[in-house]
């Protein structure tokens, strides 16, 4: 079963992607590592680029951030993508939170799928569920082992996807993940380097 078409749906939300952009959300790699300056939007793309398969039956996704304030940044997009504008948070069988103190951020829909912000600082909050994709905030600020010991290993059972939205942080991990995607032998893996200037709206 596949997702509502992107384009489709991004014009129903009134999104127009600017062309940088639209190289992420085009791309069919299973996982995909965008490394972007300030500004140019990744937060936003990241999120709206899972929002079509929240439509999709009994899914699970995690917003995974180095902390719960820097993991709300996509879910943010989210939720008043289709909680406030689409007004999907009036239908009463709808379940969500949204409390950045206590790091409780979840919308789940009558459909059995949900999406919800977990916080690295709480590995032990890591375990557990099989996921079908997951977007790791700000990947650079986290561990290898996050990603090693907990994420890799819940996306095993649906061959789910992983992103990794990120502002560069020098030669670490997530380097080692962007040149895979650079690397045309490993088909699984797609990278970017997008810097701030890319996005016109800001630097027109």
């Amino acid at each position: 079963m596949r997702a509502i078409d992107k384009a489709a749906f991004f014009e129903a939300i009134d999104y127009r992607p600017h062309s940088k952009q639209w190289l992420y959300h085009n791309s069919n790699a299973r996982f995909k590592v965008p490394c972007c300056g300030r500004r140019f939007g990744k937060s936003t793309m990241a999120g709206r680029d899972l929002e079509p398969e929240l439509f999709l039956p009994k899914r699970r996704y995690w917003i995974v951030g180095p902390t719960y304030d820097l993991g709300e940044k996509e879910f943010r997009v989210i939720w008043d993508d289709l909680i406030v504008k689409r007004q999907l948070g009036r239908d009463k069988r709808v379940k969500k939170a949204y409390n950045k103190r206590s790091g409780e951020m979840f919308i789940e829909f009558p459909w059995q799928t949900r999406v919800e912000v977990r916080s690295a600082d709480h590995p032990e909050h890591l375990v557990g569920d099989a996921l079908h994709g997951v977007i790791l905030s700000e990947a650079a600020k986290q561990k290898k082992e996050t990603w090693e010991r907990f994420i890799r290993p819940a996306l095993s059972d649906y061959r789910g996807w992983a992103t990794f939205p990120t502002t560069p942080e020098g030669h670490n991990w997530v380097y080692t993940l962007w040149q895979l995607g650079q690397n045309p032998d490993f088909e699984d893996f797609e990278s970017w380097q997008f810097p701030s200037w890319d996005n016109p709206e800001v630097y027109p």
